[in-house]
């Protein structure tokens, strides 16, 4: 069974681990994960963003009006965000909690944004 969220899936329901094939609770949901290396835009497929980054790097959020109720998790995944910054900006004019960015600084830092489609995107959780 697919997940819908705003027209596009979120995640899928899954009944066995297809890495080891062990069975698993029927609420499991896997999401996507993709690694980037360099300034990029979210895609519409996009859940957890891994930043690879070895410079600064931007990651451009879509925009609110297509993506209410979307949650994004982006995570410095090599523990370089203090020296090499992942900065995450809004779409174009939009905010992200009334501010035009936010940089992730801190080694293996995370963040997790929801859109709830009237202000912008909202940090949830650091």
């Amino acid at each position: 069974r697919e997940f819908i969220l705003a027209g596009k899936i979120r995640g899928e329901q899954i009944k066995d681990d297809s890495i080891t094939g062990t069975d698993v609770a029927e609420s499991s949901l896997r999401y996507t994960i993709r690694d980037v290396s360099s300034s990029s835009s979210v895609l519409d497929t996009d859940y957890c963003l891994r930043c690879t980054q070895s410079s600064s790097m931007t990651v451009t959020m879509p925009a609110k009006s297509n993506t209410t109720g979307r949650i994004l998790v982006i995570k410095d995944a090599l523990g370089q965000a203090q020296s090499n910054n992942i900065t995450v900006d809004g779409f174009e004019s939009e905010t992200i909690d009334g501010a035009a960015n936010y940089v992730i600084n801190q080694n293996f830092g995370v963040a997790i944004f929801i859109c709830d489609g009237i202000n912008g995107w909202m940090v949830i959780s650091r």
